[in-house]
């Protein structure tokens, strides 16, 4: 199956720079598919080297901002050369720095990353409606309490996506 142009660029900046954990292709295909949905801006925590965003950029129409954040200067760097000439904003640094631009349609990040966020601040940063996406779970990870923490939170609706026999997807819809 093909891949979309911009992630095919992102992907070959990352073999370039020798960054191999990109983002799995069955991720972002899911991750362009509730991009689609979105009206309010997009934003990814831990850039990487820009697969993610460039699949998130995909889904999303012309009219959504896609916003990446990434606390390596270096894969800022890279992220931000492959997005030279397209619709997607990198920023170099963290959590602290993308959240005063929500409220947020789509907030996508790894299970690492969110194991170390508040998750009250991320439901937070969701518009009513909005979708948090956390993927990179293992089938036995030790984030067991992320993933609970998030299918029994009561602002809103989550559910496991298995993404891969080996990943899957937690995927929470703030409530109104």
């Amino acid at each position: 199956m093909d891949l979309p142009p911009l992630v095919s660029k992102a992907l070959s900046a990352a073999l370039s720079s020798g960054y191999i954990e990109t983002t799995r292709s069955e991720t972002g295909r899911f991750l362009a598919v509730l991009a689609a949905a979105c009206t309010a801006p997009i934003a990814e925590i831990g850039t990487g080297s820009g697969v993610g965003a460039a699949w998130l950029r995909h889904g999303a129409t012309d009219a959504v901002t896609v916003l990446t954040v990434e606390a390596d200067d270096a894969l800022a760097e890279v992220a931000s050369a492959v997005f030279a000439d397209d619709r997607i904003e990198v920023m170099h640094g963290d959590w602290e720095d993308v959240r005063p631009r929500g409220p947020f349609g789509l907030l996508a990040m790894d299970a690492a990353i969110a194991a170390q966020l508040p998750q009250p601040e991320l439901i937070e940063s969701l518009v009513p409606g909005g979708m948090l996406a956390i993927d990179d779970f293992g089938q036995f990870d030790g984030r067991h309490g992320l993933r609970s923490g998030l299918l029994e939170n009561p602002g809103c609706v989550a559910a496991e996506v298995r993404i891969a026999e080996d990943c899957l997807i937690v995927l929470a819809t703030r409530l109104p």
